[in-house]
């Protein structure tokens, strides 16, 4: 409803810019309304081409599916094959843990988080750590890596 409705999502911003001033004095209704403003475009785009929209949610769940798939492949390797129940358990909450730590990244928090879960559900403290550590630098890092060399040749083209 906040997406899609402008009436709800002004009343929301309201709602919002008062509890903010309350209690930082700040005066935030500007950035609400620019983010509004944003917002509204934003819809307008989805209305006016829903392929758009469409074609962002395809994309997001083969990132996730993706993202799983490679957890699973980690563990695989270990010589540890979980149902996906389990795997999606583990993962959705350590990837949160890492989401919602004030640490960069969650780094060290999410794989702490997916040991320790994965442990609860029945999997070696060993093997589910060896799994998310592996899983970080397939997932992460090695991506990163990789990412750089393309970084040099921009700084390079300019």
């Amino acid at each position: 409803m906040i997406v899609f409705k402008a009436s709800v999502r002004n009343t929301i911003f309201r709602a919002l810019s008062r509890v903010i001033h309350f209690i930082t004095r700040r005066n935030v209704i500007t950035e609400l309304n620019d983010f509004d403003m944003a917002m509204a475009r934003g819809v307008s785009l989805i209305r006016n081409r829903p392929v758009v929209l469409g074609t962002l949610i395809v994309l997001t769940i083969g990132d996730w599916a993706s993202t799983v798939i490679c957890l699973w492949f980690c563990f695989y390797a270990l010589g540890k094959s979980l149902v996906i129940g389990t795997l999606l358990t583990g993962f959705s909450l350590g990837i949160t843990a890492g989401f919602i730590s004030l640490v960069p990244g969650g780094l060290g928090i999410q794989e702490g988080s997916m040991a320790s879960i994965y442990a609860l559900l029945g999997v070696s403290i060993h093997t589910a750590l060896l799994a998310a550590i592996l899983f970080r630098i397939i997932y992460y890092f090695i991506p990163f890596l990789i990412s750089l060399g393309f970084y040099r040749r921009l700084l390079q083209a300019d």
